[in-house]
């Protein structure tokens, strides 16, 4: 069984209250947050499930029915538990934005780059706002 106080402890360490991302386990050389992830086999691919014991009731786990097949995103899922995000922006002038995982930060910083051009268009998603910026519709755009 899973120690529900082992994973809240987690909360006091050094790395976690310092915004930092968290350290390797000495007995797999990864993320010591593997130890909440669980391989498991789907479609004859082995992929990860959280194994996050809830903190009100130590004998139930993740009710999420996701299971991960790359670590980073299993990983990023973890830290939403422990509500850690280790990854800050600090390419922005005033922008402290804190997320789960790098690539997060990537599309938060190509978003915030993008809408400091002079285009009056706005969008629900930065995935709109790339998708404006690479088609046609670009050239329109005040100040290009």
């Amino acid at each position: 069984m899973i120690d529900c106080g082992l994973f809240e402890g987690l909360k006091s360490q050094d790395w976690y209250i310092n915004g930092e991302l968290e350290p390797d386990a000495p007995w797999n050389g990864k993320s010591v947050l593997t130890q909440w992830l669980n391989e498991v086999e789907k479609d004859g691919i082995t992929q990860l499930k959280c194994c996050v014991p809830l903190v009100d009731r130590a004998d139930e786990w993740c009710p999420s029915p996701k299971v991960f097949s790359r670590l980073d995103r299993a990983l990023a899922h973890v830290r939403n538990h422990l509500g850690h995000k280790p990854f800050v922006c600090e390419g922005l002038p005033n922008c402290k934005q804190e997320v789960w995982y790098v690539r997060e930060l990537l599309t938060h910083l190509l978003a915030k780059i993008l809408l400091s051009f002079t285009s009056t268009a706005r969008f629900p998603s930065a995935e709109y706002l790339h998708a404006h910026w690479l088609g046609p519709k670009y050239l329109l755009c005040e100040g290009w």
